[in-house]
């Protein structure tokens, strides 16, 4: 009976020890939080509303830590800041929407209004007519959610490009 409580013992310790080694902590999590906060900017994904960029930052720890168990996988990368533009990237093309149906969650309206990307003064269109306009523009230069996501992050000139399709879909008669 000794034998077996000190078996169980040995295995429970040893389980504690493995499982600390695998895994993320909330501390981890945090790390790339925080990192994914920093390249908000980088992404035009400063307008999102908090509500929809935490939905991102959950769908890119999912990610992560599906395809790194343990966060010494993730931490060990050499490209570790591509890797995360990269979820970044997929997870914001999914919120967007194969035909870019969600701009509205990705460029909430009055976000956009109170940022001064939206005309002031102007008589602006109903929000509908902008976000379909918006969707078209988009879709005339950029084919897919893939490619546009993409460019926002290459392109020193796809954010310009943005602004002044959100600016023209918004005055449209």
């Amino acid at each position: 009976m000794k034998r077996i409580v000190t078996l169980v013992a040995a295995i429970v310790l040893l389980s504690g020890c493995v499982s600390s080694e695998t895994g993320w902590s909330d501390a981890q999590k945090e790390e790339v939080r925080s990192q994914m906060s920093e390249n908000r900017e980088k992404f035009m994904l400063q307008y999102m509303s908090e509500e929809h960029f935490a939905s991102l930052q959950s769908c890119v720890l999912e990610a992560l830590t599906a395809i790194f168990p343990a966060y010494e996988e993730y931490a060990e990368l050499n490209d570790r800041a591509e890797t995360l533009d990269g979820m970044m990237c997929d997870c914001a093309v999914d919120a967007m929407g194969a035909n870019y149906e969600n701009l509205k969650m990705v460029f909430p309206w009055e976000t956009l209004r109170t940022a001064g990307i939206l005309p002031a003064g102007k008589a602006l269109v109903p929000e509908t007519q902008f976000y379909n306009q918006l969707a078209t523009l988009i879709r005339n230069l950029y084919p897919n959610p893939d490619a546009f996501v993409m460019a926002l992050m290459l392109d020193p000139n796809a954010q310009n490009d943005l602004r002044q399709m959100m600016a023209q879909s918004a005055t449209i008669q």
